[in-house]
This record gives C-alpha cells, sequence and structure tokens, in this order.
C-alpha cells in the first residue's frame, strides 16, 4: 500500500493525472494502512479542495492512530498540508 501511494504522489507531481487517477482506484480501501485516506487527501489537494482534504487526513488519524507517521513525513516532504 505504501508503494502505492507513493507511486501515486509521485505520478501526481508529474502532473500525470491520468495514470494517477487510474492508480488511485487500484489503493484498497479499507487497507491495513492508511494509504487510502492520504492517497484521497492528495488528490483533494491537487483539485483545490482543501476541505474535503482534510476530512480524509482526519478520517486517517482517527482509524489508523499509529500508523500515520510516515504518511505525514512523506506530506511534509512535499510540502501539503497535515493536520
Amino acid at each position: 500500500e505504501l508503494l502505492q501511494f507513493k507511486t501515486f504522489l509521485c505520478l501526481l507531481q508529474m502532473k500525470d493525472e491520468d495514470r494517477a487517477k487510474r492508480l488511485l482506484v487500484r489503493i484498497r480501501y479499507p487497507g491495513e494502512s492508511p494509504a487510502w485516506h492520504y492517497a484521497q487527501a492528495a488528490w483533494e489537494f491537487s483539485k483545490g479542495n482543501k476541505s474535503k482534504a482534510s476530512d480524509y487526513l482526519s478520517a486517517a488519524k482517527t482509524i489508523y492512530r499509529d500508523k500515520t507517521e510516515i504518511y505525514e513525513e512523506t506530506f511534509r516532504d512535499l510540502g501539503l498540508p497535515t493536520i
């Protein structure tokens, strides 16, 4: 899941939205990690939907309490907001 998430972010950063969207729908929900939630948040941030993105991040932190650090770190590295 982490690999899919990071690959998705790479595609999103490269502005390859078609491939990014195809990968986004393949990330498993619910999964063993918050990958799906963080990927959805990144997608929403890329579309300017900050409120919806924040909802995904909040849900991830509620559900996966101790499994979010690597995702938070990745968001910080890319300059994406975290809550």
